[in-house]
């Protein structure tokens, strides 16, 4: 037991006697005087040593007791075994047991390392021979799982993400999240790699439009989705779907002269509604028009759901590919 609780427990047993500390430390040859010579505070103990006490239920007379018998006696009320400093507590006998009691579980008796059957360590490099769940964690109206962070402050350009190697020495991909022109708008980044050079092979923007950085092959048909029903407003439309159904303003007749909402490359097929008429204007002998037919082409019409235009935009115009006529 620590000295600092062994002190405590002397003066308590001390006082249940009804001893009087005096702290006196005296020799043998001492013994038969019952005055001290001085009552100065004693430095250490010795066996012979003598402590005086007075016997409170007998009434005295005063009696002295050797240092050596009053530590048994302390022994003895303490029990047979107790801690000592000098032995860092190998006198417990069941360890097991005495991690329990301390609240302790299994990670008390693991190791701490990078890699294999130890507790990882957050500030390094770890390496990780099982697969990982990581639980969902709700946040605002999206469900988030884990957060990938760059820990520079945020700026255009900052890019933060997962590295993928197929083989401990091949070239790595990269899928990155990035920061889209400003630090608001975040974008995605697919890295490619080859011959230990990484390009940016589909980039999505903040507003969710994706670029293709080197040819696409589809291994399967090229679906541009179900047609979209758009109503014509003042000869007008905007390109909000790649596969239009064109609707009369009233009735079942109408034409269409301008196409807003378009940048350069974007292509479009129209038809026109089943059971309705619509004619393309071409801009070249129609005023006020951004849709081009081609060079002496008269306008077009779109009368049954298997009439289509296909038309791409270009430098504010939109320019008809191909034209299909299955009235």
């Amino acid at each position: 037991m620590p000295a600092s609780r062994l002190a405590p427990r002397v003066a308590a047993h001390v006082a249940a006697l009804g001893a009087l500390a005096l702290a006196a430390a005296f020799t043998g040859a001492d013994a038969a005087n019952l005055t001290p010579p001085n009552l100065g505070a004693a430095a250490s103990l010795a066996d012979p040593d003598l402590f005086l006490v007075w016997p409170n239920a007998s009434g005295g007379p005063l009696e002295s007791i050797r240092w050596s018998v009053l530590r048994a006696q302390i022994a003895a009320g303490l029990g047979s075994t107790w801690l000592l400093p000098a032995n860092n507590l190998s006198e417990l006998t069941n360890v097991a047991a005495a991690r329990s009691n301390l609240g302790l579980g299994t990670a008390a008796t693991a190791n701490t390392g990078n890699s294999g059957a130890t507790v990882p360590l957050l500030s390094a490099a770890n390496t990780w021979s099982g697969l990982q769940l990581v639980s969902t964690i709700a946040a605002g109206a999206i469900a988030e799982s884990a957060i990938i962070q760059n820990g520079a402050a945020d700026a255009a350009g900052d890019e933060a993400g997962l590295d993928l190697q197929p083989s401990p020495t091949g070239c790595r991909a990269f899928v990155s999240g990035y920061r889209d022109g400003s630090a608001v708008n975040t974008g995605i980044h697919l890295w490619s790699c080859s011959s230990n050079s990484r390009n940016v092979a589909v980039q999505v923007n903040g507003a969710g439009q994706t670029s293709f950085n080197q040819r696409a092959s589809f291994l399967s048909a090229l679906n541009i989705g179900p047609r979209q029903s758009v109503t014509i407003v003042s000869n007008n439309i905007a390109a909000t779907a790649p596969f239009i159904a064109l609707a009369p303003n009233s009735g079942n007749t109408d034409s269409l002269k301008t196409i807003a909402a378009g940048q350069d490359g974007d292509v479009i097929v129209l038809t026109a509604q089943s059971g309705n008429s619509v004619t393309i204007d071409n801009a070249l002998s129609t005023t006020g028009g951004n849709i081009y037919i081609g060079v002496g082409g008269a306008n077009l019409l779109l009368n049954s759901s298997g009439d289509t235009m296909m038309l791409m935009a270009w430098n504010g115009i939109w320019i008809m590919l191909s034209y299909e006529n299955n009235s």
